[in-house]
């Protein structure tokens, strides 16, 4: 690696907070001549450290790429939190691993940013080790918007229980899922509303299950829609699926990539007595979906 300035987090979901920190490293960077370089775990540090899945991620990691590919990133490294990782005491993971191996000239973090064995490593032992050896060390203070530290844990509460248009705001932008299309049964296209399907991935944060007004993105072009993200009660299998509605869009889009971007909530997902009950609340939703796409 060339010389860097490095930002150091787990970045779930780089909300305004993480952005703070990246900023930081990025300002820097330029204002010293260093490559723009990140550093985030690829998993979440807390699953891998009590065994399990407990912690789901806002943000998918072909999407994490992407973002910081816009934002600027010279280079990104993506660290497994493995046992090696785990077990490294505080002062090697700084000294060989971000000082040595990394070249980091500068360190930016957040106020509660932990490393090393056990945590011993805090944010405030970053800075008293960066006059002893010699890089600087960027501290983040917590950010705030309407009253509240902005977290990944704020957020992900927000998307479960439906408030998408909450968590875009500490976001920065709508929270979304990618996948690839796939082929269901059908039933939307006999009712007038075609539909393209992905699977909500394995742990990656459940939004509320409900009818949403969203936009599907396909090769770059940001289309109106209307989402469904839930089991299908009426008449579903039981899997999680995301099932969404372009308007006025006639291409077949199995086997592509897609992300669709989750706006607002319209009415939580619920089952209904009859397939032509189904069909009318349907056309309601595009009703109500297309008056939210027209007034934003």
């Amino acid at each position: 690696m060339a010389p860097c300035a490095l930002a150091l987090g787990n970045f779930d979901g780089l909300h305004k907070g993480h952005q703070k920190v990246i900023d930081a490293a990025f300002g820097y960077a330029d204002a010293q001549g260093l490559e723009k370089a990140v550093l985030c775990f690829s998993n979440i540090p807390r699953n891998f450290l009590h065994g399990d899945e407990s912690v789901p991620s806002l943000l998918q990691e072909s999407e994490k790429l992407r973002l910081l590919r816009e934002r600027g990133t010279d280079c990104l490294l993506f660290l497994p939190f493995d046992a090696s990782i785990s077990e490294m005491p505080a002062d090697r993971f700084l000294e060989d691993l971000l000082l040595r191996d990394c070249r980091a000239r500068a360190l930016s973090c957040g106020f509660n940013f932990r490393y090393g064995k056990r945590g011993a490593g805090t944010a405030e032992l970053l800075q008293e080790e960066a006059a002893r050896l010699g890089f600087a060390a960027l501290v983040q203070p917590a950010y705030r918007e309407d009253g509240v530290v902005i977290s990944s844990t704020l957020i992900r509460g927000l998307i479960a229980e439906g408030r998408v248009d909450a968590a875009a705001r500490y976001l920065d932008r709508p929270f979304c899922v990618c996948g690839t299309v796939k082929e269901g049964r059908h039933l939307g296209r006999g009712m007038r509303y075609p539909t393209c399907n992905i699977d909500l991935p394995e742990g990656l944060v459940r939004p509320a299950h409900g009818v949403y007004a969203s936009r599907v993105v396909v090769d770059g072009r940001s289309l109106p829609a209307v989402s469904n993200a839930g089991v299908r009660p009426t008449v579903g299998d039981g899997a999680l699926r995301l099932e969404s509605h372009i308007f006025d869009f006639h291409e077949t889009l199995y086997g592509r990539e897609i992300r669709v971007e989750l706006l607002s909530m319209l009415r939580p997902e619920r089952r209904f007595a009859s397939m032509e009950e189904l069909a009318a609340q349907i056309a309601k939703d595009c009703l109500t979906a297309e008056a939210y796409h027209a007034n934003i």
